[in-house]
C-alpha cells in the first residue's frame, strides 16, 4: 500500500508543475491528472484485495474451517471460473465448462501499468526529441514566468526582455544555418523537405501528440484483451444494461458469484469440489472500469482535437502570420490594419516564414503559455526591432558568424556567457 500512496502523491503532484515549458493543458490531463486518477483507484482495488477479504465461497459441511480458509485462499490465487445461470452445476462440471475469470487479482497491478504508459511513454518521447535543439526551453519557460511573476520594471525588465529575445534571434539563425547537422534532424529534413529543420520541434511535439493518441488506442485495446472488455462499446454497454435492468447474470461482466475447482487429497481417493464464491472486488472493479472507459475515450477525442488545433495553428502559413500579427499589435509595432511597419508586406515573408517558421511560432507559444499575452508580445517585439536592425549586416558571411553559436544558448542572463556575441 505504500507503494501505491508514494506514487500517487508523487504523480498528482505533477500536475501543478510546468516540467518543461510546452506542455499544454491537454497534455497534463495526460501525463499528470489521469495517471493520478488510475493510481487511486489502483489504491482502493488494492486495499480491498490485500486488506479486507477479496473471495468468500460457500462453507461445506465436509471441511472444518482451516480447510475452508485454505480452499478461500487457493480459488483466489488459482483463478475461479463462471457458468452461465441457466447451467446447472454439479460435481462432474470442470474448470475449461465455464469461463475462466483470470484477471480480478492483477487488477491493481494492470491499473499502475496504465499509470505508468499515460505518465512514462509520450513524456519521456518528448523529452528525448526536445533535448539539444539549440534553446532550453526549460529556461526559456521559467525566464518568462519569473518576467510575469516577479512584476519587473523600467531597465530590469527591459534587460531580461532583450535577453530573451537575443536568445530566440540566435536560434532562429543558428536553426537555418547549422540545423543539419544531427542525424535525427536530417532523417526529419529528409522526410519533411527542405525546411524541415525550421519545423524541427514542431514536428516532434505533434510526433509526441501522436502517441497520447495512441497510447489512448492502446489502453482501449490493453482493456479489451486482457480483461474482455469491448473496447468500442463497454460503457455505453453497461449503460444500456442499467437503463434495461440487466445484471452481471445477464451481461457476463464482471460476475460477482463464481466457480472454483477444488480438489482435496484424503487417504485413497482424491475428492473433488466445486465451490461457490463471491468476489465483492468485482462490483468496484465493473463501477471502476466504467468510469476509466470514458475517461479513456474523453481523453483520445481531447488529444485529436489538440493534435488538429496544433497543426492548423503553426503548420498553416497564414495563420503563423496570424500569430506573430497579433502579438505586434499589442505592442504597437504594427497597427490594427498591419499597416504601421508594411515594407510592401515583405517583412511578413522575411520575418515570420524564413525567419520565425514554425518552430519560432511554437516556441511563442510556449512564452505565452507562461507568461501570457503582454510579455510575449514584448519579446516578439525586441526580436522584431533586434531583426531589423541586423537584417542589413547580416547579408555577409562574416557579419552572420557574430550571432551563431554551435551550443545550446543559456537563457539565464546572469549565467556565464556562452554565447558569440
Amino acid at each position: 500500500m505504500d507503494g501505491y500512496l508514494s506514487s500517487f502523491t508523487k504523480l498528482a503532484g505533477a500536475a501543478k508543475s510546468v516540467p518543461h515549458g510546452a506542455e499544454d493543458y491537454y497534455d497534463r490531463l495526460n501525463y499528470a491528472l489521469t495517471p493520478g486518477i488510475l493510481l487511486a483507484i489502483a489504491t482502493i482495488i488494492g486495499m480491498k484485495q490485500y486488506v479486507f477479504e477479496p473471495i468468500q465461497c460457500w462453507t461445506l459441511k465436509e471441511l472444518d474451517d482451516q480447510r475452508m480458509q485454505y480452499a478461500e485462499n487457493y480459488c483466489w490465487v488459482e483463478n475461479t471460473f463462471y457458468f452461465d445461470p441457466d447451467v446447472p452445476i454439479g460435481h462432474t462440471n470442470k474448470p475449461g465448462e465455464g469461463r475462466t475469470i483470470y484477471y480480478y487479482q492483477w487488477v491493481p497491478f494492470i491499473l499502475m501499468a496504465q499509470a505508468v504508459l499515460f505518465y512514462y511513454v509520450p513524456h519521456l518521447l518528448w523529452l528525448m526529441l526536445s533535448t539539444n535543439v539549440g534553446v532550453d526551453m526549460r529556461q526559456l519557460a521559467e525566464q518568462a514566468r519569473k518576467l510575469e511573476s516577479d512584476c519587473l520594471v523600467g531597465d530590469e525588465r527591459k534587460t531580461k526582455v532583450a535577453f530573451l529575445a537575443s536568445s530566440l534571434l540566435r536560434f532562429f539563425r543558428y536553426r537555418s544555418r547549422y540545423g543539419h547537422e544531427n542525424a535525427c534532424k536530417r532523417l526529419t529534413s529528409f522526410l519533411l523537405g527542405k525546411p524541415a529543420f525550421a519545423m524541427y520541434l514542431l514536428a516532434a511535439y505533434v510526433l509526441v501528440k501522436a502517441c497520447y493518441i495512441a497510447n489512448c488506442i492502446g489502453q482501449l485495446y490493453l482493456m479489451r484483451s486482457y480483461l474482455g472488455l469491448n473496447m468500442t462499446s463497454f460503457g455505453l454497454q453497461i449503460f444500456n444494461d442499467i437503463a434495461n435492468n440487466r445484471t452481471w447474470q445477464t451481461t457476463n461482466v464482471f460476475p460477482r458469484v463464481t466457480y472454483c475447482h477444488f480438489e482435496v487429497r484424503n487417504v485413497g481417493a482424491p475428492r473433488s469440489y466445486i465451490l461457490q464464491c463471491v468476489l465483492p472486488v468485482n462490483m468496484l472493479n465493473e463501477k471502476f472500469y466504467v468510469v476509466i472507459w470514458f475517461w479513456v475515450v474523453i481523453m483520445l477525442s481531447l488529444n485529436i482535437v489538440s493534435l488538429t488545433r496544433w497543426l492548423m495553428k503553426l503548420m498553416v502559413s497564414p495563420s503563423r502570420r496570424r500569430i506573430v500579427k497579433k502579438y505586434l499589435k499589442i505592442a504597437e509595432v504594427i497597427d490594427s490594419d498591419g499597416k504601421k511597419f508594411s515594407r510592401n508586406k515583405a517583412w511578413e515573408c522575411e520575418f515570420v516564414d524564413d525567419l520565425i517558421r514554425s518552430d519560432g511560432t511554437f516556441l511563442l507559444s510556449v512564452i505565452n503559455k507562461n507568461a501570457g499575452d503582454i510579455v510575449t508580445a514584448e519579446v516578439v517585439r525586441k526580436t522584431f526591432e533586434l531583426w531589423h536592425s541586423q537584417s542589413t549586416e547580416l547579408d555577409s558571411p562574416a557579419e552572420s558568424a557574430k550571432y551563431i553559436t554551435d551550443e545550446k544558448m543559456p537563457l539565464d542572463p546572469s549565467a556565464p556567457k556562452a554565447v558569440i556575441v
